[in-house]
């Protein structure tokens, strides 16, 4: 099975990539939003329902609004369909790691 690619599931422009990471709390936030997503499923949070094997009908807008600081990214991130939220987060992991996007603004 082939890897999604990020930027089916999270829209964000150019700018707002780069300007996320020269930020240095983003990373570490996508990580830990990671971790209690993750250990809130161990927990059979969730429970059963979802969309399996499927993705958002569009990919969710990430602005350079929403990367100001841990705050305003909590907002966005709880705006986005709980049954997304590990797949968008794990997209933007991606979206930080992806050398196509290094060159500068």
């Amino acid at each position: 099975m082939a890897a999604v690619d990020w930027r089916s599931v999270v829209h964000l422009e150019h700018e707002v990539l780069h300007r996320a990471r020269r930020q240095e709390w983003f990373a570490a936030w996508v990580e830990q939003r990671q971790e209690v997503l993750l250990e809130q499923v161990a927990a059979g949070a969730f429970g059963r329902g979802g969309a399996r094997g499927g993705l958002p009908a569009s990919p969710v807008l990430l602005s350079a609004e929403d990367v100001r600081g841990p705050a305003p990214a909590d907002r966005w991130l709880d705006r986005v369909d709980r049954w997304w939220r590990l797949d968008v987060l794990l997209a933007l992991e991606d979206a930080l790691d992806d050398p196509v996007w290094d060159e500068p603004v």
